[in-house]
């Protein structure tokens, strides 16, 4: 039986890797956009 607990750090855990991975994805996006207004 999977117990509630495991379910809910499972779904903490895929929460926070979404979450990293969305702040790299902006971070890189607004890093190429001031490169490219500082030409």
């Amino acid at each position: 039986m999977i117990s509630i607990l495991m379910i809910v750090t499972i779904l903490m855990l895929v929460t926070i890797l979404i979450l990293m991975t969305l702040l790299m994805i902006v971070t890189l996006l607004i890093v190429t956009l001031i490169r490219s207004w500082s030409f």
